[in-house]
């Protein structure tokens, strides 16, 4: 079964059309339904990356988890599937699953897409940290990337950091760390900036879903 729709999942609808043609000879799994318990929520409370930039807060609430990401508003309730896994999203089937065997706080978890496969979140320890302390213009200026061949400039308005570009238009950064920014756009996820020994910005690294640490220079 092929398609040409991202959001078309192949394997469920594989699945979904031998059980409207075999669902009568075959006998049905018993299963048991478990919930999991406080104290194995205390162990996947927490925060986890998918990617850099892309970070996902676990927090214990009424029973079972609350689930944010970082630099968003609202958090949303996972309704518990069963003592190890969390139904993200029912419509297009994402789950979050850890380690039914796993002893203390949970290291990750898989970040489940339907029946295609899964996606694996590490834990990561974020330090205290106050958006209000960061200096914005430090970060304004021109950066290069030459495995790119891209420029961005970096500007501030009303407060904020936008990375501008020609064709991307403008993409407004978050500080979630020291001299750390991330946006929700899947390409500028993470962008990483450098100092030289005089404490001046020199460029930045860029990370993503599909890039890990491209470098750009500060040309201005």
């Amino acid at each position: 079964m092929l398609s040409n729709a991202a959001d078309f999942d192949i394997a469920q609808t594989t699945y979904a059309v031998l059980d409207a043609l075999l669902d009568s000879r075959l006998a049905a799994d018993s299963v048991v339904i478990t919930t999991p318990s406080p104290q194995q929520l205390a162990a996947y409370e927490g925060d986890y990356a998918l990617f850099p930039g892309l970070i996902f807060s676990l927090r214990a609430q009424e029973g079972t988890l609350g689930f944010a990401v970082l630099g968003q508003e609202g958090v949303t309730t996972l309704p518990a599937l069963s003592d190890h896994e969390f139904e993200l999203n029912p419509v297009t089937d994402l789950t979050i699953v850890f380690d039914p065997e796993g002893n203390g706080s949970a290291e990750g978890f898989g970040y489940r897409i339907g029946l295609l496969g899964v996606l694996p979140a590490s834990r990561i320890e974020l330090e205290p940290f106050d958006p209000a302390s960061v200096e914005m213009e430090d970060f304004e200026g021109t950066f290069y990337s030459a495995e790119l061949n891209a420029v961005y400039d970096f500007v501030v308005e009303d407060g904020r950091l936008f990375a501008r570009h020609p064709a991307a238009g403008a993409i407004a950064l978050s500080p979630y760390q020291s001299d750390v920014f991330n946006s929700s756009n899947n390409y500028f996820q993470n962008v990483a900036f450098v100092r030289d020994g005089l404490g001046r910005v020199t460029g930045f690294h860029l990370s993503g879903a599909l890039m890990v640490d491209v470098v750009f220079d500060r040309v201005r």
